[in-house]
């Protein structure tokens, strides 16, 4: 007599992970070496994947008659004229299939017709099948074509930002330094804004790239501190609207230069 179990028995709805072969890979287990090696890659090109024999060297699609079905349609034809006729053969054997089920449906030709439909379905499904390279090289273009607009507007968003930097920038300039070119002339450098001031710029930009940016940071907001003791930025721009000028937003770097100096 079977007995039958005292509880629900449950079913996990992933399979259970290997601990067998986890267990074996643990952080102590790979730095000390013991870990197993990984597989050897195979030196065969032949492999079998549900009990089918296949080979990495054959080609994507397989010829129809190498499954061992026969082929309908010729070897080189039009395939959309080869789809519509294999369309149209299925609809008229469906036809004469519905027309046997009525008439008698223990007759064998009932059989016979549906191997003969299931031989047009193959060939149908395997006939599509051959569009699949066509598909898989117009989704590499058109995912390649997507990443070149992307990249494209990157680097336009990039030269907008590189053109505002330059204005701001060149704005700054002719804030200092009224006498300098204005910046539809050329790009403005550190060395036009004054040797004291380039010295300042250049020094800050080295101690960027070899500073840690806390550093960088702390330098900035000393300088800031010294700035703020003596007086505001907003008596400059209170200068400039006086003169005609915009307000320009200086760094705040550069303005406890002008106020040091």
């Amino acid at each position: 007599m079977n007995r039958r179990p005292e509880g629900p028995s449950h079913v996990s709805l992933f399979p259970i992970p290997p601990w067998e072969l986890i267990n074996k890979y643990t952080d102590s287990a790979v730095a000390l070496g013991a870990a197993p090696p990984p597989p050897q890659i195979p030196s065969s090109t032949s492999y079998q994947t549900f009990g089918i024999q296949y080979n990495t060297d054959d080609p994507i699609l397989r010829p129809l008659e190498s499954f061992g079905f026969r082929r309908i349609y010729p070897q080189t034809c039009s395939r959309k004229a080869e789809l519509k006729k294999l369309n149209f053969s299925i609809l008229a054997n469906y036809l004469d299939l519905l027309d046997i089920i009525t008439r008698d449906p223990s007759s064998p030709k009932r059989k016979e017709k549906l191997d003969h439909i299931g031989q047009l379905f193959i060939n149908m499904h395997h006939l599509l099948n051959e569009y699949r390279p066509h598909q898989a090289r117009d989704l590499l273009r058109e995912m390649l074509t997507y990443q070149v607009k992307i990249a494209g507007e990157t680097v336009r968003l990039g030269e907008q930002y590189l053109a505002r930097a330059n204005e701001t920038l060149s704005s700054a300039a002719q804030a200092i330094s009224p006498d300098l070119p204005s910046a539809s002339s050329a790009p403005v450098s550190f060395e036009d804004l004054g040797p004291e001031l380039d010295a300042l710029l250049s020094g800050i930009q080295a101690d960027m790239k070899n500073n840690p940016p806390a550093a960088n940071i702390k330098m900035c907001e000393d300088r800031v501190d010294l700035a703020i003791e003596s007086s505001s930025p907003s008596s400059l721009s209170s200068e400039n609207a006086a003169d005609g000028q915009t307000d320009v937003a200086l760094d705040p770097c550069v303005w406890s230069f002008l106020q040091q100096s």
